[in-house]
């Protein structure tokens, strides 16, 4: 049983009792705390001749982590939190924090910082005092666990336009526990104002109507009832609720806008939605509750906004053929990413054997890659359009679904080629038909027991070479082929063809690969995109010639026409 922290550091506390007895600080320990296994001390220290009441609280893991200050009779704008009361005297990544630091050193030393930018409007005074990062009031809120209400930070609300109402999209199984999206916002007098786009709404199909207003404050209340008390004193017709019927259970749901930092010293429009619910039950009775939801940001610049390099990818077109191991964990990554429009084909269904290295497991087996893909990334990414198609390249004509009409339908308008394929054959072909198009292709494939993988692009006017011209630098050597396991191809059983071994961590490092180098290809233009690479081909290694494990490495070539190519007489 772990001790605790006073007794797994010897002389510590007492260490800490006597910093504070030489900086001058009063203090009481709190026997009760102690006894019940916590160590809290209530300090009185003069700052300025401002005597202070404050609370100081160890938590069980000292000193690996800080201490929590408490200052109940203050009401700070900055560095406070509103409910909790507690100080923030130190910036909450565990990097601000030495194991080595005191409790009297935060309060001679840091406290008058504090107090001193949070007292402070004027940004300049604070500038060299604060990290510069926002304090959005909403993040001090408790939220009913599982909610949420989406809205897009892109919407600009004129700030005189106090109230109005909304249309909120709700999921099939909504039930009383509101998780939906703010699919409309308009005035009092029913005029549009913003609207979600039709992507996101397309996930929640059930209305239900509901209304915001605007309050020049947050709401200084934790307690959802308290909460809605202070919003029908700001409006008196949000007492009467705006029922809408929902499974056995009835909602009222407002949402609130108020000015919060979303940056250093930077206002915007913060959301909180607070929630009626009343259970309808036989024979009249019924249970009334109240909670408040999360306002989560899915906006499509809320999506790129923590990788601002792949914005332009919403408007770029990917061709993606194979979803096995690599091609389907990259169809995923290309949507997480940000493309606007994904076009995947495949032939086959989802083998249970499989899971253990395909992105979904056992619940799909059975089930169409193209299909299982398509709805994964509908449903999570809805930004990216997926087209599926389900076909195999070289079959025999059937149903009118022949080669050339499906890939002439599949490359137009196409902006690149992606092959997961693996399949020598289709490489080829796929590579020639993005030549006569003007397309850059890549290829990505990994070796027997996933010990290594290669990843190559061509691009029309760049890259020298051409698919023939890497099959001759591969059979010469003068580019190495990726080291595979001697032993590493099986026939599980019930398997009609023979496939690899290998582990899902190591074939996904081969298909990140090929996603980060396509988004290069594509972006590398872009002023501010994800930058370019100045080579073609990546060789890449997972383990040494013996089959031992080593750190990821990358031997990375041009791609330059081979003398002994048929392309050099075109």
């Amino acid at each position: 049983m772990l001790k605790p922290w006073w007794e797994r550091w010897p002389g510590r506390l007492e260490f800490e009792l006597k910093e504070l007895d030489q900086a001058g600080i009063p203090y009481e320990l709190d026997q009760a705390a102690r006894a019940a296994g916590v160590i809290a001390l209530r300090l009185k220290p003069t700052l300025d001749g401002e005597t202070l009441n404050l609370l100081a609280i160890f938590p069980d893991m000292y000193p690996y982590t800080r201490f929590e200050v408490f200052a109940e009779d203050l009401d700070l704008e900055h560095h406070q939190h509103p409910f909790s009361k507690t100080l923030c005297l130190i910036g909450r990544a565990t990097r601000h924090w030495k194991p080595t630091d005191t409790l009297a050193g935060f309060i001679k030393n840091r406290l008058p910082q504090v107090l001193k930018a949070a007292r402070s409007n004027n940004p300049s005074d604070a500038a060299e005092l604060e990290e510069h990062q926002g304090e959005p009031f909403s993040d001090y809120y408790q939220y009913a666990p599982g909610t949420i209400v989406f809205v897009d930070s892109s919407w600009s609300l004129d700030p005189n336009t106090k109230q109005g109402e909304l249309i909120i999209g709700l999921g099939e199984n909504a039930g009383n526990i509101v998780r939906g999206a703010v699919l409309e916002i308009r005035d009092s007098n029913r005029t549009l104002l913003a609207k979600a786009d039709p992507s996101l709404a397309r996930l929640y199909p059930k209305r239900m109507h509901a209304r915001w207003l605007r309050v020049d404050a947050p709401v200084r209340e934790v307690n959802p009832g308290r909460f809605l008390d202070a919003l029908v004193k700001h409006n008196r017709s949000l007492e009467r609720p705006l029922w809408h019927p929902v499974k056995g259970w009835r909602l009222d749901v407002i949402g609130v806008v108020f000015p919060e930092e979303v940056r250093w010293r930077q206002n915007s429009d913060g959301w909180v939605f607070v929630i009626r619910a009343e259970e309808l039950k036989d024979k009249g009775r019924r249970r009334n509750g109240a909670y408040l939801a999360r306002a989560g940001r899915v906006g499509r610049e809320d999506l790129t906004a923590r990788v601002p390099e792949l914005a332009p990818l919403r408007d770029i077109r990917v061709a993606l053929v194979g979803l096995g191991g690599i091609g389907a964990p990259s169809a995923i990554e290309f949507a997480r990413s940000g493309v606007g429009e994904l076009r995947i084909v495949d032939h086959d269904i989802v083998d249970p054997g499989t899971v253990i290295r395909w992105p979904l497991g056992i619940p799909v087996a059975g089930l169409l890659k193209t299909e299982t893909i398509k709805n994964l990334i509908s449903d999570h990414y809805p930004y990216t359009q997926v087209v599926a198609i389900t076909h195999r390249i070289g079959a025999l004509r059937g149903n009118g679904a022949t080669d050339l009409k499906i890939l002439d339908e599949f490359l137009d308008g196409a902006d690149f080629i992606y092959d997961a394929t693996a399949e020598v054959g289709i490489q080829h072909l796929l590579a020639d038909l993005a030549r006569e198009r003007g397309l850059p292709y890549l290829c990505v494939s990994t070796t027997a027991g996933a010990w290594g993988g290669l990843v190559v692009r061509i691009r029309p006017g760049q890259t020298e070479g051409c698919w023939l011209c890497l099959q001759h630098a591969l059979m010469d050597e003068s580019i190495p082929s990726p080291l595979a396991d001697p032993a590493g191809q099986t026939q599980p059983v019930g398997c009609a063809d023979p496939t690899f071994t290998g582990a899902s961590f190591d074939v996904g490092q081969i298909a990140l690969a090929g996603v980060r180098l396509a988004v290069s290809t594509l972006l590398g233009g872009e002023s501010g995109g994800y930058t370019d690479v100045d080579w073609d081909v990546a060789v890449i290694s997972l383990r040494n010639s013996a089959g031992e494990i080593i750190a990821p490495r990358f031997e990375t070539f041009k791609l330059n026409r081979h003398p002994s190519c048929e392309c050099r007489k075109k």
